[in-house]
């Protein structure tokens, strides 16, 4: 794409997560999925993963769908993909599955 660019003054927060592992977005710019493998609910230890799911329909981004993983060891979102029309996205786990959060 060509064009110019500026840094959005209202950054998406992360920061009660040690990082996040990975990020998609979709063809529009509307849609995007956000995976933290080392996210966890639990006060019993990290690893759990989780993946969001936030759209952007005008200057704010809200959160749209989570998904945390089945176990404390599991990773889900270390890899994220969501669809160009971010109507579906999908996480995969480094314990071998993957889950995907679907628009309704």
């Amino acid at each position: 794409a060509t064009g110019n660019f500026t840094l959005s003054e209202d950054p998406i927060d992360f920061t009660t997560d040690y990082f996040v592992s990975s990020v998609d977005i979709s063809d529009d710019g509307q849609h995007l999925a956000v995976g933290i493998s080392d996210h966890s609910d639990s006060l019993e230890g990290q690893g759990q993963g989780v993946t969001f799911v936030s759209e952007n329909p005008g200057a704010d981004w809200t959160g749209v769908g989570k998904v945390d993983g089945a176990d404390q060891t599991d990773l889900l979102g270390a890899r994220v993909r969501i669809a160009s029309k971010g109507n579906i996205a999908a996480a995969s786990s480094r314990r071998g599955y993957i889950s995907f959060l679907r628009a309704t």
